[in-house]
């Protein structure tokens, strides 16, 4: 098992017979490479680690190379917690793979087509690592822009992550959202409740929040206002540093209503300044 350099024929003219066989092969990279090899990894569609799936070509440094007899592991080990990126490095007539956490040192090679640093190649995946055995994988749709903050990432089901696609830019002012459960609340017996938004406060645009009735068939939007009636109640929703504070009206949500324990009382989305 091995990703192994397939050896070029001799050229201008082939003479000796094993020549043709050299261009057969080539010309079958050539054809797989063309069709770009959409898909090398396994276990695309799983939280399990990848490896190179067996079959695959790959072009490095002017070369082609090819997994051949089975898939590929890409090192040994523990990935590092986070995101980890996948790196090919020339070692004889074959290729070394294993993981690499930092782009620093790589530039885009225009001649290669491809994220190098002297005889390493960065490929265009992205493996987000929690804990085993839970491996996020990512497609980057624009490696060449050698930034991991400005990639455009498209996981196994087409959703795409990255600062351009999940916000809203107007004026120059990207704006996202994030979207907080409330858990468990028993508005009758705790009236008022924090949670933390993790977020920096002064980023805060703008804050909603629905709350729904224990049977989960209403939902209500929490707005802050004032009521005036006897006794005077007041609502509100407030940042208070590092948490949303909200304040329901006793005189709306103190009932039969909101006091069960077995649901989700609610969201809150924060729009927030990138």
């Amino acid at each position: 098992m091995a990703i192994t350099l397939l050896v070029s024929a001799n050229t201008p003219n082939p003479n000796v017979i094993g020549d043709w066989a050299l261009m057969a092969a080539q010309v079958t990279a050539c054809k797989q490479l063309l069709n770009t090899n959409p898909q090398i990894l396994t276990e695309w569609e799983t939280t399990t680690v990848p490896e190179i799936a067996k079959g695959t070509y790959i072009q490095h440094l002017g070369a082609i190379y090819i997994v051949d007899t089975a898939n590929f592991p890409i090192a040994a080990g523990a990935l590092a917690v986070g995101v980890n990126y996948i790196r090919l490095t020339t070692s004889g007539v074959t290729l070394t793979v294993d993981w690499a956490v930092s782009l620093a040192g790589y530039t885009w090679d225009y001649e290669n087509n491809g994220l190098y640093n002297g005889a390493s190649q960065i490929l265009p995946y992205s493996i987000t690592y929690a804990a085993a055995p839970t491996y996020a994988k990512y497609k980057i749709m624009n490696l060449s822009t050698n930034n991991a903050g400005d990639f455009i990432l498209v996981d196994s089901d087409g959703r795409f992550e990255s600062l351009r696609s999940d916000s809203i830019e107007t004026d120059g002012t990207a704006l996202r959202t994030k979207v907080i459960a409330t858990g468990t609340w028993d508005i009758t017996t705790v009236g008022s409740r924090n949670f933390a938004h993790g977020l920096t406060a002064n980023k805060i645009r703008n804050v909603q929040v629905i709350i729904q009735t224990d049977a989960e068939t209403d939902v209500s939007n929490l707005s802050a206002s004032l009521f005036e009636v006897a006794p005077l109640w007041f609502q509100e929703i407030s940042v208070v540093g590092a948490n949303v504070a909200l304040y329901p009206n006793p005189a709306a949500y103190d009932n039969a209503n909101f006091n069960g324990t077995a649901v989700n009382r609610g969201w809150i989305t924060i729009t927030y300044e990138v």
